[in-house]
């Protein structure tokens, strides 16, 4: 009995681990079986189950590059070129090449060479097989490749010369090296709007394709304004947001610039809300200070871990290409500026210098004669030496400073204390000028003998000024030491600083962020598998094809690998639903159940149908997947993080992205759900849609099953409430914005019951479970409030609050939040909605 037992844990256990492989091969398994057949597609299942290593390296060149052992580069790249099944030739040319010829390869293609000769003593498959199995690898690599494989592959890289730079260029699978860069305010002036134009130049200098966008993915003109082409996220390798302003919501990795001080964002009135979430949203980060910027952006990633440490570094400065020669023919002291200060303070940061300077007529000063944005303050009004505004495009102001030969870059004291450096000194550098700055730490660091520095005296004007024409006064004296101390900031900057070669940086450096950041945020095993589940609800074939198309799309692109998705389909289009889906993944099964009555009609609730699946599967967790739904390729591996850090809980769930039908999108939901969300269960409350939800297996046995009659596409709910309210069970939200909800798209669901009988029906299980002071109205600021306390508190409430709340609610419903007005209109929104609430809790 006990040898039994022994022979039947150990099958079980061969069995999971071949479903484990199936899952994690499926994409190249069924390429394998299309090319060679079911039977030998199964075989080579278990060929690789019985030979895994457990190396990703040893068994990349074991399951797809052993059948070329024994062959040199020189002619697997030419059967490449005669392979015409294959449509990107040169993306598995260049993982060919870069292994064969590449040094910084050597410890990759040696673990690689490995796996080869581990198939070539195992391997007993004819010629005509492998050389079905050779085409099958070489579509795979190039056209079908997992996410997973993709990020591996991308380790590897060519060295290339750019401009002088050598660099390790990544093997990508896109048509051409491509990034993206959001600017916040299609078609406004600013700041942000002349660094779009430089790092357009620098891309277009080293040969790196960029895309200008809106927060929404628009793709913006070369007038940086929106046309009505959006990208996906898909076609970058990476994406950059330059403002805390921006939101996630393309499927990328996505870096944020750290350039802002603490104080510029905590002066926002939402900084607590969606600035602290947009921050959090990005991935990863560029950072080029030590001190106080980086110290803030640890405060808020307390909240989600990441290792910064090894961060890229990216600064606002300018390509090598458009320097210029420095000279000192007619010495003027130049400055330009915006005055932030001005609007925190309501005054000239530097006002008593600056006044001082215009008396010697030694001065330029340009900057913005009046800032509609700033309620129309006229920075300068009142300055003999301003000489107007400077075209914003990004350049000309290289001109003016290069006409000056001398630069003033004195920080604030905001940008002091950050550690942060004015884009004032790479300007100057660029341009060619002899650099006067404040002791600035970062200026103090890289440019210390390439600068005259002056001690910034804040409570004396006059000694700031005097040390200032102390200088100017040694520039004008001894021009040919001047100059060579030009010349040697500007030679600095081109080693360390010029936006080309720090871009060829990041990108170089990109895959090994995003191994640092796959450590601190997705699923550091893959043992659990996980069950995808989804509904057809239709008895026409054709259209069964096209829902089950929206739902594969989401499985295949998941990097997380040990997952398969099972399709609850009525018998009438079970075949030919069968014969489409396994032709896509082996992953891929169908549920045949009698989903519709002879007349047509749905005789069974999404929620039966999907217990039915769930009752005949084995898994670890269970998610949901509607039509109306794009997951993001972390989805699933940052869902299962979530159950590997806590124990303890039974659900994990992310934020979702609205997204209406012209393509604008914005955050629907980024937040930790309590009582009063779960009960009241509106988009606001941050449950939108089943796929942000991931639930335990354990949570099956607290659902019963008579309950689903009347569940039809809120299942999701229905777990929430049972699972929260009677069984008083742990959620966590994984912080991360990894899906996105197509609410225009109307999906063929809830045809037995609508949205809202269902949320009663699940409201009346819980009723009397709920806390016995109650749960509030669905605003966290009240739960825990009776009724009869709640009507008091809003007696209390001012009218003119509600009123102005109201306002801004109807102005919200009906502005376009893609134009400057609608942001702006969405803003005040939001101010008024924290208004409103804090109004409340000073009640309470």
């Amino acid at each position: 009995m006990q040898m039994e037992q022994k022979i039947f844990m150990r099958s079980g256990k061969n069995r999971m681990k071949r479903e484990r492989v199936l899952n994690e091969n499926g994409p190249f398994l069924t390429l394998v079986k299309d090319k060679c057949g079911n039977a030998f597609g199964e075989k080579y299942l278990d060929f690789i189950r019985e030979n895994n290593s457990e190396q990703y390296w040893e068994d990349f060149g074991f399951k797809y590059l052993g059948v070329f052992q024994g062959m040199d580069s020189e002619q697997i790249l030419a059967r490449i070129e005669l392979c015409n099944a294959i449509a990107n030739k040169a993306y598995v040319s260049a993982i060919f090449c870069a292994l064969s010829r590449e040094e910084q390869n050597a410890d990759k293609a040696k673990m690689i060479k490995k796996g080869q000769e581990r198939y070539a003593a195992v391997s007993d498959f004819s010629d005509a097989e492998q050389e079905s199995l050779a085409e099958a690898v070489f579509i795979y690599l190039a056209d079908h490749i997992s996410k997973y494989d993709e990020m591996k592959v991308y380790q590897l890289s060519q060295k290339k010369e750019v401009n002088g730079w050598i660099y390790n260029q990544p093997v990508c699978n896109k048509e051409e090296q491509a990034f993206g860069v959001i600017y916040t305010w299609p078609g406004s002036i600013s700041a942000e709007s002349e660094l779009m134009e430089r790092i357009k130049r620098a891309a277009t200098d080293v040969g790196v394709k960029i895309y200008w966008l809106s927060d929404s993915g628009n793709i913006l003109n070369d007038k940086q304004l929106e046309t009505d082409q959006y990208a996906t996220g898909e076609e970058l390798q990476f994406l950059i947001t330059l403002h805390y302003e921006d939101n996630k919501a393309l499927d990328t990795y996505y870096y944020h610039v750290l350039w802002n001080p603490p104080e510029i964002p905590l002066g926002t009135d939402y900084y607590d809300g969606k600035v602290v979430d947009n921050y959090l949203m990005n991935d990863d980060y560029l950072i080029y200070d030590a001190g106080g910027m980086s110290n803030h952006l640890k405060s808020i990633l307390i909240n989600k871990p990441r290792n910064i440490d090894e961060a890229s570094c990216f600064v606002g400065s300018f390509p090598g290409s458009v320097v210029k020669q420095p000279h000192l023919e007619n010495p003027k002291l130049f400055y330009c500026g915006m005055n932030w200060e001005k609007v925190l303070n309501k005054s000239n940061r530097h006002e008593g210098l600056f006044k001082l300077l215009d008396e010697t007529d030694k001065v330029c000063f340009y900057g913005p004669e009046e800032v509609e944005a700033w309620g129309g303050i006229r920075p300068w009004e009142g300055y003999n030496c301003y000489k107007g505004e400077i075209p914003f495009d990004g350049f000309s102001i290289l001109d003016e400073i290069n006409k000056c030969g001398i630069c003033l870059a004195i920080s604030s004291d905001i940008h002091r204390r950050a550690g942060a450096v004015t884009n004032r000194a790479y300007e100057a550098c660029a341009a060619g000028a002899v650099i006067i700055s404040d002791n600035n730490e970062f200026m103090e660091k890289y440019f210390k003998d390439a600068v005259l520095f002056i001690n910034y005296n804040k409570n004396n004007p006059q000694d700031t000024f005097n040390q200032i024409m102390e200088k100017y006064q040694w520039i004008v004296e001894h021009p040919a030491e001047a100059l060579e101390m030009a010349k040697r900031s500007q030679k600095i900057f081109l080693e360390n600083f010029t936006m080309d070669h720090q871009l060829l940086k990041v990108i170089e450096n990109h895959s090994k962020r995003f191994e640092t950041i796959s450590k601190d945020l997705f699923a550091q095993k893959e043992e659990k598998f996980v069950l995808i589940v989804g509904v057809v609800n239709t008895q026409n074939e054709e259209e069964a094809c096209e829902i089950a198309d929206s739902l594969i799309r989401n499985m295949q692109k998941q990097y997380y690998r040990n997952l398969s998705l099972v399709l609850a389909c009525d018998e009438t289009v079970a075949k030919s639903l069968q014969n489409y889906v396994e032709k896509k993944d082996c992953r891929i099964r169908v549920s045949a159940q009698e989903l519709f009555d002879e007349k047509g009609s749905r005789k069974v609730t999404d929620g039966q149908a999907l217990h039915v699946i769930q009752m005949n599967e084995s898994y670890d967790y269970y998610i949901r997947v509607k039509e109306n739904e794009v997951w993001f390729y972390d989805h699933i591996t940052t869902l299962v993080r979530m159950f590997e850090e806590q124990d303890d809980i039974v659900c994990a769930y992310s934020g979702v992205v609205f997204e209406r039908k012209d393509g604008f999108k914005v955050t629907a939901a980024f937040k930790k759900i309590g009582a009063s969300d779960i009960y009241y269960n509106g988009w606001n409350d941050g449950i939108v849609t089943p796929g942000q939800f991931m639930f335990k297996r354990e949570c099956f046995a607290y659902v019963p099953e008579f309950v689903l009659n009347c569940i039809d596409g809120m299942e999701h709910s229905l777990y929430l409430s049972l699972l929260y309210f009677k069984e008083h069970k742990k959620f966590a939200f994984s912080k991360r914005m990894t899906c996105r909800y197509l609410y225009e798209m109307r999906c063929k669901e809830m045809s037995v019951l609508p949205k809202d009988m269902q949320i009663k029906y699940v409201r009346g299980m819980v009723k009397y479970d709920l806390p016995e002071g109650g749960i509030g109205n669905g605003n966290q600021a009240v739960e825990g409030v009776s009724a009869a306390e709640m009507a008091k508190i809003w007696m209390r409430i001012p009218l003119k609050s509600w009123l102005k709340l109201r306002i801004a609610q109807r102005k919200w419903d009906h502005a376009d939040l893609k134009t400057e007005k609608g942001k702006k209109i969405a803003d005040k929104y939001e101010k008024r909605i924290k208004e409103f609430s804090e109004g409340i809790n000073s009640i309470l």
